[in-house]
């Protein structure tokens, strides 16, 4: 995907001084950028996570992931062509949703007003006004009004993009201009909504009453966004109860209007139908494009779509073990000097480092790499340097004497579920020193295995300082197994661990025994190298 689309829905400035992020439909990514304080580091994560839940949800969101699929897998630039005019037509609307929701969740669980939160990201703070002026203005804004904001919002987003898709079919669709009315896109109907908004109100005001019942709106439309025990009290089904009739009033008024709104129902059997099609143009369609309804829009699910950019790869030179000669192989200062090794595929130290690749040219990009790395010096120009053990039997020729820690060994647990090669390795390697595993596979499809392998499982988000650097990281471990690591945005961590607690029946919570002896020196001695000289957190560049 080019440059310019990769950054159609995110908003990245020069300025913003915490993070910035970009949302490219099969994932997005964050820059993280020191000195953020926690609650404004989760705006971008939040943004961009808002992004791909409303793709998740809606008609033109499934129609912009459909020609997205439809380009990646024929490299026909028409297809880019059409998404490009596709995102043009929705980019007030989506940025307005993606912008409202995460200042609103955020601000709902802190004490920080949006002014506060936004003032880190000025080019938020135009779509923030917008989805504010799709409601009334009072001084003291209730939280049922948020989210009542946002169910209007998605309804701007249900046009009937995919019946169009599916009279014209994918080749017939280019240019958009020719097929759809300008009352189909998101960004009109946005507009319209604004100028309606008061007669909306006092309709929305009226449904929900009837709704609801009198007592219980009475009691709702006076509860703060800061007060959060009241809005607990309310219970889910009364939330989800005003989202739906704000959907329903939303798009009952765009129809009074004159713009075609399929119900939910009807967006389903479309989107049904869209795949089908798809499935013309890219036989493989059902293996990457999920239609909304399939689609799981849990947290983790989102979530698993971040990647948290950190650097541009640092240059690593690939050595072999034999060459190591009489260079030092040692890693930090004294009182946590130590043998780094690491393992991980040769894909993603493909991603992770600007790679001098040397004699693993020929390998397959999943095989497992062992390697001692040792750091980069700065002072004499060294790149970082990957010392290469290529059989099993080389780990004990590994220098331990001389340092306080000894060997830690962090290795790649989507490495160690290729069997005939953990055999070979993993005894060996988790005898050498102080081992742990970095969690390279997907949560929701590992955390399900872990919970019913039968031993006890533990978690924990913790934050580890390193200088004045701050990172977040989930601890997992299953029985007296190394611990898994897994370094993540403070929003993310606060998901997958929320997530966690919910797949096992809500009989976990957050441990922080998971750390064992490990909290004094073992995390924070590997995630500075984790954090310090790889590139990229994440699960889809990696």
């Amino acid at each position: 995907m080019d440059g310019h689309l990769s950054h159609v829905l995110g908003l990245t400035s020069p300025d913003a001084h915490v993070m910035t992020g970009s949302y490219t439909y099969s994932g997005w990514n964050v820059v993280h950028i020191a000195g953020a304080g926690l609650l404004h580091a989760m705006m971008p994560t939040q943004h961009e996570a808002e992004h791909a839940a409303l793709n998740a949800s809606s008609a033109w969101g499934t129609a912009l992931l459909a020609f997205h699929v439809a380009h990646l897998k024929t490299g026909d630039p028409t297809y880019l062509d059409t998404l490009r005019e596709l995102v043009e037509r929705c980019r007030t609307t989506h940025e307005a949703y993606a912008t409202h929701a995460s200042v609103f969740g955020i601000c709902s669980r802190s004490e920080l007003t949006p002014d506060e939160l936004l003032a880190g990201y000025p080019e938020y703070v135009r779509f923030h006004e917008l989805a504010q002026r799709t409601g009334p203005d009072p001084e003291s804004r209730p939280y049922w009004h948020g989210v009542a904001v946002d169910s209007a919002l998605m309804a701007c987003m249900q046009t009937p993009i995919l019946d169009r898709l599916a009279e014209y079919g994918f080749e017939g669709f280019s240019p958009p201009a020719r097929v759809l009315r300008d009352s189909d896109s998101p960004d009109a109907r946005f507009r319209a909504l604004r100028g309606q908004n008061t007669v909306l109100w006092t309709e929305l005001e009226r449904m929900l009453a009837d709704a609801l019942g009198s007592e219980v709106w009475e009691r709702l439309r006076h509860t703060a966004t800061a007060d959060i025990e009241g809005i607990g009290a309310f219970g889910t089904e009364v939330w989800d109860q005003l989202q739906a009739v704000t959907f329903t009033t939303a798009s009952s008024a765009l129809r009074e209007m004159g713009f075609a709104t399929p119900t939910i129902e009807d967006m389903m059997a479309a989107s049904e139908e869209t795949l089908k099609a798809l499935r013309g143009v890219v036989p493989e369609a059902e293996r990457i494009f999920v239609p909304p309804g399939s689609f799981r829009t849990d947290a983790l699910s989102l979530f698993e779509l971040e990647n948290l950019t950190l650097r541009t790869p640092r240059p690593a030179r690939v050595r072999r073990w034999a060459d190591r000669g009489a260079t030092a192989l040692t890693s930090g200062a004294s009182p946590r000097t130590h043998v780094y090794v690491c393992v991980r595929s040769l894909e993603r130290l493909r991603v992770q480092f600007d790679l001098d690749i040397g004699h693993l040219a020929d390998l397959a990009p999943l095989t497992p790499v062992v390697a001692v790395l040792v750091p980069a010096d700065e002072r004499t120009g060294r790149p970082v340097e990957l010392f290469v053990v290529d059989d099993p039997g080389q780990l004990a020729e590994i220098p331990a004497a001389g340092t306080d820690l000894g060997v830690v060994v962090n290795y790649s647990l989507a490495c160690s579920l290729r069997g005939t090669w953990a055999a070979a390795w993993l005894p060996r390697l988790r005898t050498l020193g102080e081992t742990t595993a970095l969690f390279d596979t997907l949560p929701r499809r590992t955390v399900p295995v872990l919970l019913e392998s039968g031993h006890p499982l533990r978690y924990a988000l913790i934050a580890v300082r390193d200088k004045e650097q701050e990172s977040f990281v989930l601890c997992v471990r299953l029985g007296d197994d190394p611990l898994l690591l897994l370094p993540c945005g403070f929003a993310a961590g606060q998901a997958m661990a929320s997530w966690i607690h919910y797949a096992s029946g809500e009989r976990l919570r957050s441990d922080l025994a998971v750390l064992g002896r490990d909290e004094e020196h073992l995390v924070p001695v590997v995630v500075s190298h984790l954090v310090g000289e790889e590139a990229v957190i994440g699960f889809w560049a990696a």
